[in-house]
């Protein structure tokens, strides 16, 4: 099949100071065996030189600048919304691609059927041999990990694709009402994958379609602000797409864990952080609740399944931070007894 017979996928690279990992990155889009495909880079004012180094060196590529910061959800999308092709494909800039990476996404999507998302499997940026991720998986409190685990094909075995790289058909995105641009950093690819499910699509997991990442290379994962921003964002999620008969269990447990989190944090790491911006992430939610409201009624008034069928796909052991994940030995050996297993 000639290059123009192929399906166009639209590459949309989502940048924020990635100078110096670009070189490898638009190198590795340029060898990619599959051909028919446009570029978009997408940068949030960047203040290294980014924007002028693709500019001078890749004009194959559409650049968008933004005109300011503006995370990475308004900045996807802004990239769906100018992009021609059949498919996306979501990247940050700290990633490599296999060169057969895109021809074996394409390969995946049109073995399965109500397909949304198909993950690629996330391999360390500097030693190929260490699997980083298989998808992800996502607890009913709002926390994630990575699922390490081979084999897990099927959308049942994770529960949430990445925001990068996400591999979509641009329609669905477009049904889905792409990534929540509210959320600015961290949580929008849980929306999204949440999106698709409560909708009846699949995710599913390509073992061949390799990429690798380096892993917060332009962000401070240990930082307030990205503790604030991640743990607002996913009371948000809960909030707007569980039903409410869930919900009404879900958000007392989650202030519990708000409070325990709070309590062990200063018994045994001596940091009182979770203590004064836990009120904040309450207090943030709070005010947005006209806006949560309408989110909140969109998305429940698409679902086509109930919870159950979310929840069956979500993680059976809490995935939070230590010491509360110590409840999951018992859940263990509930699970061993009862002979529990997600099919």
């Amino acid at each position: 099949m000639s290059a123009t017979q192929q399906p166009k996928v639209s590459i949309i690279i989502v940048n924020r100071n990635g100078r110096k990992w670009l070189p490898n990155l638009l190198d590795s889009i340029r060898n990619q065996e599959y051909k028919n495909i446009e570029i978009f880079f997408v940068d949030n004012q960047s203040t290294d030189d980014s924007y002028s180094f693709v500019r001078q060196n890749y004009h194959e590529m559409i650049v968008i600048q933004n005109g300011g910061n503006f995370g990475f959800g308004k900045s996807a999308n802004a990239g769906a919304r100018a992009a021609t092709g059949e498919f996306l494909i979501f990247l940050n800039e700290d990633m490599m691609l296999h060169k057969q990476m895109i021809t074996n996404l394409l390969k995946c999507y049109t073995m399965h059927e109500n397909v949304a998302i198909v993950v690629a499997k996330e391999v360390d940026y500097d030693d190929h041999k260490i699997v980083n991720t298989r998808g992800y998986l996502f607890d009913l409190l709002g926390n994630g990990r990575p699922n390490q685990k081979k084999h897990w094909t099927y959308s049942e075995k994770f529960f949430y694709a990445p925001g990068a790289p996400c591999f979509i058909k641009k329609t669905i995105f477009d049904i889905l009402g792409g990534f929540e641009e509210s959320f600015f950093l961290y949580y929008e690819d849980v929306d999204l994958s949440w999106k698709a499910r409560l909708m009846g699509y699949n995710i599913f997991f390509c073992e061949d379609a390799i990429i690798y990442h380096k892993g917060a290379g332009t962000t401070n994962r240990q930082s307030d602000f990205t503790f604030f921003i991640t743990r607002r964002n996913a009371l948000y999620l809960l909030s707007k797409n569980y039903s409410l008969a869930i919900l009404y269990f879900i958000i007392p447990l989650y202030f519990i864990q708000a409070l325990l989190n709070s309590f062990f944090s200063v018994i045994f790491e001596l940091n009182s952080r979770y203590i004064y911006i836990y009120p904040k992430v309450f207090l943030n939610v709070l005010r947005r609740l006209p806006e949560l409201k309408i989110k909140r009624k969109l998305i429940q008034k698409k679902r086509v399944v109930n919870d159950f069928y979310i929840i069956r796909s979500m993680s059976p052991y809490y995935l939070g931070p230590f010491p509360l994940n110590l409840i999951n030995q018992p859940i263990r050996l509930l699970i061993k007894m009862f002979k529990y297993e997600k099919k």
